[in-house]
C-alpha cells in the first residue's frame, strides 16, 4: 500500500564528503556499516520487519569509509565483510562478533568486495600512493616560489588559490574533485593547525602519502584473528578503480579506472 511500517533515526558518520554507504539485507536483517572520524564506526543490524536493533559492533580504530558490506557464505558460515580504513574485517552474521580482518588497505576506501571461485577480493586506492605518485613540488621550489615573507615556511594565506595539484593526471584538470588547491593542501598539511606549514609537516604529509598504496587482495576463507599473513593468496596494484567497486565475471575480477582504462586480473 505504500505505507511506511518503521523509521530508525541515524546521525550520519563525520567525514569530509558526507556519506554514501548503503545498507544490505541478509536474513531478515537490514546491516548498515557507519564509518567517520569521531571514534563511533559501527556495523548495525536491525530486525528487517520491525526495526528493532539486533546487534551493534563497534569499530572505534575505523575512520571514514564509504564501503557497502557483503555476504560472504562459504564452509556454512555467514560473514559479513566490511571494508574500512586500512583493513577488512569479517563478522559474525548472526550476532556481529569480529571473526578475522586482513590488513594493507588504503584510507578512505570506498568500493565493496567481491567474491568468485571461492575466494574474496578487497581493494582500495588512495590519492598520492606508491602506485599512482602525485606530480607534488619539491619543498624548496614551494619555498622560493610562494614565501613572500620569507621565513622558511609557507603560509595557507599566502598560496595562490587558482594553483595546486593535478589529482589524476589522466582526467581533466576541471573535472569536479580532481584539483586540489595550494590553500586547501596546505591547510590539510598544518598538523597544529597554526596557519603555517613547515618543512616537517611538509615531509611527514609526504612520507604518509607514499606509505600507501593502491590495491587489491585477493584472500581465502577460513581466517582467524589477523588474517593478513596467512590467508592473502596474492596482492596487486595496477588499475585499481577508485570510486567503482570490482567486477567478477566469467573467471575474471575486473577494474573500471578514472580516465578510461580497464584491468583484468585471473584469480589465481
Amino acid at each position: 500500500t505504500g505505507k511506511e511500517v518503521w523509521r530508525k533515526p541515524l546521525p550520519a558518520p563525520p567525514t569530509q564528503f558526507g556519506a554514501a554507504t548503503s545498507p544490505i539485507v541478509f536474513d531478515g536483517k537490514v546491516i548498515l556499516q557507519l564509518d567517520g572520524n569521531d571514534g563511533r564506526s559501527e556495523l548495525l543490524a536491525f530486525d528487517a520487519r520491525t526495526g528493532d536493533p539486533v546487534w551493534r559492533t563497534p569499530r572505534p580504530l575505523l575512520r571514514e569509509s564509504w564501503s557497502t558490506p557483503i555476504v560472504w557464505t562459504h564452509d556454512g558460515r555467514d560473514e559479513i565483510i566490511a571494508v574500512g580504513t586500512n583493513r577488512l574485517t569479517a563478522y559474525s552474521a548472526s550476532d556481529g562478533a569480529e571473526r578475522w580482518w586482513v590488513g594493507g588497505l588504503t584510507l578512505q576506501p570506498i568500493t565493496g568486495a567481491v567474491i568468485g571461485e571461492g575466494m574474496l577480493f578487497a581493494s582500495a586506492t588512495y590519492a598520492g600512493s606508491q602506485s599512482e605518485p602525485l606530480d607534488i613540488p619539491r619543498w624548496d621550489s614551494l619555498v622560493e616560489r610562494y614565501d613572500a615573507n620569507k621565513d622558511a615556511m609557507l603560509a595557507v594565506t599566502e598560496m595562490p588559490r587558482e594553483e595546486g595539484i593535478h589529482l589524476r593526471r589522466e582526467v581533466a584538470k576541471d573535472t569536479p574533485g580532481n584539483f586540489l588547491s595550494w590553500p586547501s593542501a596546505m591547510a590539510l598539511t598544518d598538523g597544529n593547525k597554526d596557519g603555517v606549514v613547515t618543512k616537517g609537516e611538509w615531509d611527514a604529509t609526504l612520507a604518509f602519502l607514499r606509505s600507501n598504496e593502491d590495491n587489491v587482495q585477493a584472500i581465502r576463507p577460513g581466517g582467524s584473528g589477523d588474517s593478513s599473513s596467512s590467508h592473502v593468496a596474492w596482492k596487486a596494484s595496477r588499475g585499481i578503480s577508485e570510486m567503482p567497486s570490482p567486477l567478477f565475471y566469467r573467471g575474471r575480477l575486473y577494474f573500471v579506472r578514472n580516465g578510461g582504462m580497464v584491468t583484468s586480473y585471473t584469480p589465481d
